[in-house]
This record gives C-alpha cells, sequence and structure tokens, in this order.
C-alpha cells in the first residue's frame, strides 16, 4: 500500500512538473547560441538598450534556473518516496523537499504572472489595446544598443590624434531641425519591435512605404524610439520657460503646422500669438528652439493647445502630418536627422540646424 501511495505521488507531482520542464527546455539557458550579452553589444560599447537587454537576460536567466533546481528537487523527492517507502525519516525529507520545491515554484511564477497582469493592466500598446506589448520582460527595448558617437571620432579604436581631438572640441552639437526636438539621441537604427510606432513595418503602412527604413529611422531618432508621447526638451515656448511645441513621433512643430485629428482639422498655430522659426529665437546660438511665442491668453487658445498636443501624441495622427509636410519624400523637414544618419538623398547642411518654417 505504501509503495502505491508513493507512486500515486510521485505520479501527480510528475504531472505537475511535466509542463513546467517543457517550460524550461525554452528559457535561454537551454536554447543554443543563447548569450547573456546581447548580439550587438558585442562589438561595441552598450548604450542604455543593451544595459537594459543584459537585465532581462539575468531575469530570463534566473527564471531558467530556478525552474530547472525545482525539476531536480522534485525529481530527487520522487525517488526517495519510492526506494525508502518504509523509512519515516526518508519519507519527511521528501516531503519537505516537495514541499519546498513547489512553494519555490509558485513563487517563482507567481511573481511573473503578477507583474506580468500588472504590466497588461497599467500598460497600453501604441494603439491603445491593452496588452499589445506582450509579456512584461520583452517591452523594454528602447535606447541606444551601442553608445556611438555625436561626431566623426572613432570611439575606442585608438586613432585619437591632436588634430581630431581639436575637431571633436570645436564641432557643436547637432540640432534638429523644422518640427523637430532632437529627442532621440544618438541611434541611427531602425526599431527591433515590430509593434513600435516607428517600426519598419508601420512606416510600410504609410506614405513612406517607398523609403520605410529611412522613415523609421529619422522617426526612431525624433521620438526617443518610437515614444509617441515625446515633448520637446529644447523647443520651448516663452523663451525656454514655457512648454513644448514640437510634439509627438516626428516632433511636429504646432506653432506652424495644423493637425488633422479623425475628420477634424485641428488650426494649431492659431493658438499662439507667433511662429517659432529662428526669427523669433531667444537665444538661437546657445539654446536654438527657445521662442518668444506664447499660448494665447484665451481659454479657446489654450484648450486648442492641449487639443493639439493630444493630436500630435498620436502616432497615426503625427505621421500623416509628417507625409503633409514631406510631399517629396525626401526628409526635408528633418534634414538634420537626415544628415546626421546618412540617410540618402540627405541634403548637406553648412549653416547648423535649427528649426525652418
Amino acid at each position: 500500500m505504501n509503495r502505491f501511495r508513493a507512486f500515486s505521488i510521485v505520479s501527480v507531482v510528475g504531472a505537475f512538473v511535466l509542463p513546467l520542464s517543457v517550460f524550461a527546455a525554452d528559457m535561454p539557458l537551454l536554447t543554443p547560441g543563447w548569450s547573456l550579452v546581447p548580439e550587438a553589444c558585442r562589438t561595441c560599447a552598450c548604450g542604455f538598450a543593451g544595459v537594459i537587454g543584459i537585465v532581462q537576460n539575468l531575469m530570463n536567466a534566473g527564471i531558467s534556473v530556478g525552474i530547472f533546481f525545482a525539476v531536480i528537487i522534485m525529481a530527487w523527492a520522487g525517488l526517495l518516496y519510492i526506494s525508502t517507502p518504509t523509512n519515516p525519516e526518508a519519507r519527511s525529507k521528501a516531503n519537505n523537499m516537495l514541499i519546498n520545491a513547489v512553494v519555490g515554484m509558485v513563487i517563482i511564477l507567481s511573481a511573473w504572472l503578477i507583474v506580468d497582469f500588472v504590466m497588461k493592466a497599467l500598460y497600453s500598446g501604441p494603439d491603445g489595446q491593452q496588452g499589445k506589448f506582450g509579456p512584461w520582460n520583452t517591452i523594454l527595448t528602447g535606447g541606444d544598443t551601442c553608445v556611438s558617437s555625436t561626431t566623426t571620432l572613432p570611439l575606442f579604436s585608438g586613432s585619437i590624434t591632436a588634430e581630431a581631438i581639436k575637431n571633436a572640441l570645436t564641432t557643436g552639437p547637432t540640432v534638429s531641425p523644422r518640427g523637430s526636438s532632437g529627442v532621440g539621441g544618438p541611434m541611427c537604427s531602425t526599431p527591433v519591435t515590430q509593434s513600435n510606432p516607428c517600426s519598419v513595418t508601420n512606416m510600410q503602412k504609410s506614405c513612406f512605404a517607398s523609403r520605410a527604413s529611412d522613415a523609421s529611422i529619422i522617426c526612431a531618432l525624433e521620438s526617443r524610439n518610437g515614444d509617441f508621447r515625446a515633448e520637446s526638451g529644447s523647443d520651448k515656448l516663452d523663451g525656454g520657460k514655457g512648454p513644448s511645441y514640437s510634439i509627438g513621433l516626428w516632433q511636429i512643430n504646432l506653432t506652424v503646422h495644423k493637425i488633422k485629428k479623425g475628420d477634424k482639422v485641428l488650426n494649431c498655430p492659431a493658438a499662439f500669438t507667433k511662429t517659432c522659426s529662428r526669427a523669433n529665437y531667444t537665444d538661437p546660438v546657445n539654446h536654438p528652439g527657445w521662442c518668444n511665442s506664447s499660448i494665447k491668453n484665451t481659454p479657446e487658445a489654450k484648450a486648442l493647445y492641449s487639443e493639439c498636443v493630444a493630436a500630435a501624441k498620436d502616432p497615426v495622427a503625427s505621421t500623416a502630418a509628417a507625409c503633409n509636410l514631406d510631399a517629396n519624400k525626401d526628409f526635408s523637414d528633418w534634414a538634420c536627422s537626415a544628415s546626421r544618419c546618412r540617410i540618402a538623398g540627405a541634403r548637406s547642411l553648412s549653416g547648423g540646424c535649427a528649426p525652418g518654417k
């Protein structure tokens, strides 16, 4: 009878362990070619996205190790049940092992599921659908995979000369064009995640289909890798003390451009006292983008500004506005970003980069 009970217990535990062992087989430590360090960071110094990738790999590896040891402990406890069914001390030890292994497994999986549930409940995808991002441990991919130079001075190459240092020190920072804030940072690559608003897949669905890859790069650079809520850190009203006027994926200059949201065309420039261009900058040399324009002091203007900001933060509306701006699809309204990322056909810039129209 004791052997039958032991076999029954082991069978029940085995039924619980089998799905976990299958799950463990898909975990990274058992995946051929898996590495803790992302592939992109094996040839460069890791940037923010690279560091986040390493952290995610550590978490996934920890889950793998936990599942692996839980399976081993459960199997060992099962062997104790079968091999020593009449030994009270061995059975007590096996009971403790099983309980500890099951509790540990429940904690690991519960922590994972709780975080996943909270993330899906609180976060939404670009189109507002909850859970659009997928599993929580795969969504943190924003930022630069590699540390890159903002000048032509090579990084970590050993080719630093007096002339190169002089050029690096005297070369001014790149400032973004026309309706752009330059919030994206030194990243000239397409987003990896295809659900990203700036992904090549999404650009292929827009007016930029013929140049989807180039459009994806510029969109990502302008908006912190597809942050459709991005507000400019440099294009500011009230001489740099006011709110941003360049908003969204393509950093649309609201003081200049109208935005269509659904069937409604918002006359955004009507919300401001004047347009923001180089002629109205308060400090065009040190702070290009600081504008002496303000939001008109009327309830209607303030409401219109808020409505335009919300529309500019809509990925579809922002890309549609970008399509209207770039009739020739040569990215002339984002000439600095295109030139910086060496986009084919980008016009050369000799007078610096600052918002135009």
